[in-house]
């Protein structure tokens, strides 16, 4: 790259005094509406001439800025440049590039490739960006495990769901009903954080589908892409809203980034990667995923110049110190058209710039003139970057209508294409694989319930069997005890009415019988525990308190001493 005055126009020469291109790593900065742009296209359309690929990777504004250079300019400045540096106003031949959402509008619309991105393509840098954390964090290296492990036809809930296997640690005996609104996850299984975490990353990719399986017809051809120098590839996120969907946008540009650098081996032409607004991916100081993605940067562009057929860049920036401190240091080539006084202020602390240069800066000589800062530091001003020839995006231009108009006069250059059919497909898609798992969650779920049913069962069976238990020995104590009544209240009748049992009267003038012959007969008869006298008159007092207890009148007989009465029947005193 060199400054050329030898044909007195002051032109900007991508190859250098000896004829040969040098890739370098191009910073365009310059206020709104001062040309950073045009000056980003025309570089790039000195590259394109010389046989690199041309690839977008970035649209901030969501409008496909880029993808007007498939247009001939109409603006009337852009005309008149043309024609003062007699140059033939064009197009390029461009290819859109989309990714997947829900949210791409059922209607005919502009020609894009939409695209899909294999789950089993991203890399450490990827998983990073989404974990908003280190590379060598455990939620990186869970995801990271995830990816080798899961295979080719796995989607969105088949890799959340692998994750969940290798995570899950906790306590077996707890229920966990699956959440439909979390890939229909268990609630709580897991490593706890972990999991929650990497579900949380993955939920905005339910409404923009592109992270898919390997095997997807959608997903990019990259060895084709990076070997087509015949288009420019421009891939735009113009179906998202920055505001809702900042984090999934610039996930996919650093997907892109990463993939020109993993195929970057099949190239067999030159690439140039084009990034406008640098600022909005890599800011000073930048907070949250952003930092991820600034480094993730930064690495890239140290090693663009000596990748693959080699790979030089071009960035434009509205600011430059709210530019990445690290990503700064990585250009080998500074234009800086017209800025603001801070800019200039640093600039000039940084390089020394002189006070007419700073000057230069506050107010160009002309449009589309730049001060040159290489990598040696040398500063050049003065320099003008041509225009392109093709249409550059303006504000009052609207890249549909401008794309409708051109349908009109040559559909076939030019065609509309309604992606409902798409839609569709992948929508089915989608609900298969929330089929399948609401499936497997509900079979699960019925298992658990099965399960604790069973086990609620058994649990009242055994205090089932256990209160038999109870009543067995209950009915055996209230037989014991029926049997001891029985006993007591027959000594007691035996004893006070003999006759009735046949019997011999022992005291006439009482009416009573004899203890002894008590004994004796119910031993006959089977009764156990009364085999002597004494038993039988222990039985006749416990009936005797018995009947007290129970308020049951006792007759002035009865209410005599059974000691004085025993040894009254015996003659003498008790053995007992």
């Amino acid at each position: 790259m060199r400054f050329d005055n030898s044909t007195n126009k002051n032109f900007l020469s991508i190859r250098d005094k000896d004829g040969e291109i040098t890739n370098h790593q191009i910073l365009v900065c310059a206020s709104s509406g001062e040309g950073k742009g045009l000056a980003l296209e025309g570089i790039a359309e000195k590259f394109h001439a010389n046989g690199y690929t041309v690839i977008c990777i970035a649209d901030p504004k969501s409008e496909v800025e880029l993808g007007f250079q498939m247009f001939e300019p109409k603006a009337p400045y852009h005309i008149k440049h043309l024609r003062g540096i007699e140059k033939t106003p064009g197009k390029q031949k461009v290819k859109l590039y989309h990714p997947f959402t829900f949210d791409i509008e059922r209607k005919n619309i502009p020609n894009f490739k939409i695209f899909t991105i294999p789950l089993k393509e991203l890399g450490r840098s990827e998983c990073s960006l989404l974990a908003e954390t280190k590379w060598e964090s455990d939620s990186v290296t869970l995801l990271l495990k995830t990816i080798e492990e899961v295979s080719e036809s796995a989607g969105l809930y088949d890799f959340i769901h692998a994750v969940s296997d290798f995570v899950k640690t906790g306590s077996k005996s707890k229920s966990r009903k699956a959440d439909p609104k979390n890939f229909y996850l268990p609630v709580g299984s897991g490593t706890a954080k972990e999991l929650t975490r990497v579900s949380n990353y993955l939920q905005p990719f339910k409404r923009h589908y592109f992270l898919s399986r390997s095997n997807s017809p959608h997903k990019l051809n990259w060895k084709q892409i990076i070997n087509d120098n015949e288009h420019y590839h421009v891939f735009t996120n113009y179906f998202m809203d920055e505001t809702k969907d900042g984090k999934v946008m610039q996930f996919v540009i650093l997907y892109l980034m990463q993939s020109i650098m993993r195929n970057k081996r099949y190239a067999k032409k030159p690439i140039v990667i084009l990034t406008p607004e640098l600022r909005d991916l890599c800011p000073f100081n930048a907070q949250g995923y952003k930092q991820f993605l600034a480094y993730a940067m930064k690495e890239n562009y140290t090693k663009l110049r000596s990748s693959g057929k080699g790979i030089s860049s071009i960035s434009d920036t509205t600011f430059w110190e709210d530019l990445d401190k690290e990503i700064r240091g990585t250009f080998t080539a500074n234009f800086f058209g017209k800025l603001t006084g801070d800019d200039i202020e640093a600039m000039g602390k940084k390089w020394g710039i002189k006070r007419e240069v700073k000057e230069k800066l506050r107010s160009p000589e002309a449009k589309n003139t730049f001060i040159w800062i290489d990598s040696k530091e040398e500063v050049e001003d003065g320099i003008r970057i041509f225009l392109p020839k093709a249409m550059h995006g303006e504000p009052k231009y609207s890249f549909n209508e401008v794309y409708a108009e051109h349908n009109e006069k040559e559909p076939l250059e030019y065609p509309m294409v309604n992606y409902s059919g798409m839609i569709d497909e992948m929508r089915k898609e989608l609900t298969e694989e929330e089929k399948k798992f609401k499936n497997k969650a509900k079979k699960i779920e019925e298992e658990e319930i099965q399960e604790q049913l069973e086990k609620k069962a058994e649990k009242e069976m055994k205090k089932e069997e256990g209160s038999k238990v109870v009543t067995k020995e209950k009915k055996v104590k209230e037989l014991e005890n029926k049997n001891k009544e029985n006993v007591m209240k027959m000594c007691y009748e035996m004893y006070y009415k003999p006759e009735s049992y046949d019997l011999e009267i022992k005291d006439k003038k009482k009416g009573t019988g004899s203890a002894r012959d008590i004994a004796t007969k119910l031993t006959d008869m089977g009764f156990v525990g009364v085999r002597t006298h004494a038993s039988v008159m222990k039985n006749i007092r416990l009936f005797k308190e018995t009947k007290q207890n129970t308020e049951e009148s006792v007759s002035e007989d009865e209410t005599k001493d059974f000691e004085d009465e025993f040894i009254e029947e015996e003659g003498g005193e008790s053995n007992e």
